[in-house]
């Protein structure tokens, strides 16, 4: 279990790697948080993420546009969780499959805007012990 963990967190951080690579010269925000306690099965629960004004910079200027999107999920426990990364609220929403998602679906669309990581554990009723998600959303703009 651990030496998957490990594996999982290199292969994020080669991603990661590789898109800010691919977007070298374009701006980004970051943010990393963990979700509330997710204490029973089929309730989403919802994480807000979004640029922090107190940046070097700033939040993002008026007409900048997406140009790329990374989100990971890692969590512990023998449940399965659906999570999809939502821009706006859920106006326009992406699945992650596995443990993270790259995505240009949200290209064009204002940086300025939250999104959301949404996890649902599937199934039904209260869960044995409560689950924890730590979740991060990588946003390129320019």
């Amino acid at each position: 279990m651990k030496h998957r963990t490990l594996l999982q967190h290199a292969s994020a951080v080669a991603a990661l790697g590789a898109c800010m690579a691919a977007h070298a010269g374009d701006t980004a925000w970051t943010q990393e948080k963990i979700s509330a306690a997710i204490n029973h099965a089929g309730r989403p629960v919802m994480v807000r993420y979004a640029p922090i004004s107190s940046r070097p910079g700033g939040d993002p200027k008026p007409g900048a546009a997406i140009t790329a999107v990374y989100a990971t999920r890692e969590f512990r426990g023998g449940v399965l969780v659906h999570s999809k990364l939502c821009w706006n609220g859920a106006q326009r929403c992406v699945p992650i499959v596995g443990a993270d998602v790259r995505s240009k679906d949200f290209n064009g669309l204002d940086p300025g805007q939250p999104f959301y990581l949404v996890h649902t554990v599937q199934g039904r009723g209260p869960l044995a012990q409560p689950l924890f998600i730590k979740g991060s959303v990588t946003v390129w703009y320019r």
